[in-house]
């Protein structure tokens, strides 16, 4: 609509031309990073002190130019029913750090293509969960403290568990 408004009149705006320049630019589609969170094939259930460990997936987009992401974290917030057991790094990253219920990795730059994965261990705490609890769990990715992607929420279910005896 604004394109036809600048053929039909000309001398209306220079603001219009920009407006017309910046929505075509922004029509251009855009790689971005990804990440993706995921629990092994097969897995859907958790039981009290079962250890149970997500796949997590990353990915930067190949901008050219050499370009490099820089002071890159992907942070995952454990549900509190959750005992952190481990993790692993990759590329860049370090192995994650875990503090007050949050595991970080952490990574100074990201090469421009970069791929990875990493893995984390959780455990379900004991009474922590009662039958047919949905643990959902996600991670995020953010380049200079700005959220860039953020995954999925699988969820796992809790079972096994018995009621208490009367």
């Amino acid at each position: 609509m604004t394109f036809l408004k600048l053929l039909i009149c000309p001398r209306q705006s220079k603001y219009s031309f920009l407006w017309m320049v910046f929505m075509l630019l922004g029509s251009v589609a855009t790689q971005a990073q990804s990440v993706v969170k995921s629990l092994p094939s097969g897995v859907t259930t958790i039981t009290p002190n079962q250890i149970v460990c997500y796949d997590v997936a990353f990915a930067s987009p190949d901008k050219g130019a050499n370009h490099n992401y820089t002071n890159i974290t992907i942070v995952d917030v454990l549900d509190p029913r959750f005992e952190y057991v481990n993790s692993t790094g990759a590329n860049n990253f370090n192995n994650g750090s875990f503090s007050g219920g949050t595991i970080t990795w952490t990574a100074p730059t990201l090469a421009d293509g970069a791929t990875g994965s990493f893995q984390v261990c959780v455990r379900l705490k004991n009474g922590a969960a009662a039958n047919g609890d949905n643990i959902p769990n996600q991670v995020t990715f953010k380049e200079s403290g700005t959220t860039t992607a953020t995954s999925g929420t699988p969820t796992i279910a809790v079972t096994g568990i018995l009621p208490n005896a009367i």
